[in-house]
């Protein structure tokens, strides 16, 4: 009887911790990228059976509102099929996305926010995104196809922008929140500087944010399982 209690207890405690855990790609990307590397398997497998595991597709290189109201949808159709709570994992401008959703109401399926070198003060090169993609005819060059498309995108998420300011002082949910930071690189610091990833440099967000450190690369990796695992591991 003493075991029949003891394994029913492990197994409550199992049930009521797991999650489901949301994985969002960045900027001119796709969901696809969580899979490529490997990620989003070797998630699966290491928490089978306990965290439910999802990549979203976003529409990437369209506005940070456009982007978080499709992510809201998203979440409301996940929530349909479960009860567990959401912890989102963003990379990049996919971090900034799911922030959005944690200033908004009716939130409280969310618990925690990882965000992946995410340009929460903005970005260098987004600056200098935004300028090119308004010189004539910059589209049609090769590898700026998505330069005009992305304007707003840049002019959002340009460093010191009007809109992250304005979110970074509105009230954010309590949750979860973990910021995986890169090692400094030239490239990962002109995409986001290592004080732009960190959100406990949002005014909104001071002292609330655990901080993990990474490798110097900006990009998804292999090996970036081992860091959000831990992640998700602090947020349980």
């Amino acid at each position: 009887m003493k075991k029949l209690i003891a394994s029913l207890s492990i197994l409550v405690s199992f049930m009521a911790s797991a999650d489901v855990v949301v994985l969002l790609h960045g900027y001119d990307s796709n969901a696809n990228v969580w899979f490529s590397t490997g990620v989003h398997q070797n998630l699966n497998k290491k928490y089978a059976g306990k965290h439910t595991i999802y990549s979203l597709p976003l529409p990437s290189t369209a506005p940070l509102m456009y982007q978080a109201n499709t992510l809201s949808r998203h979440l409301d159709a996940i929530n349909n099929k479960h009860d567990e709570p959401i912890i989102l994992v963003g990379h990049s401008t996919g971090g900034v996305v799911a922030r959005m959703l944690l200033t908004k109401k009716n939130t409280s399926n969310i618990k925690g926010l990882i965000s992946v070198s995410s340009p929460h003060l903005g970005s260098k090169v987004a600056f200098i995104s935004n300028m090119a993609s308004g010189m004539p005819f910059i589209g049609v060059l090769p590898g700026f196809e998505t330069l005009e498309e992305s304007k707003i995108l840049y002019g959002n998420l340009r460093w010191k922008s009007p809109f992250l300011k304005n979110l970074n002082t509105m009230r954010h949910e309590d949750a979860c929140y973990v910021s995986i930071v890169r090692d400094k690189s030239l490239i990962s610091n002109m995409i986001s500087s290592q004080y732009s990833q960190n959100m406990n440099s949002i005014p909104a967000l001071r002292g609330r944010s655990y901080v993990l450190r990474s490798h110097s690369s900006h990009g998804i990796r292999p090996y970036d399982v081992v860091t959000i695992s831990n992640a998700i591991d602090i947020c349980e």
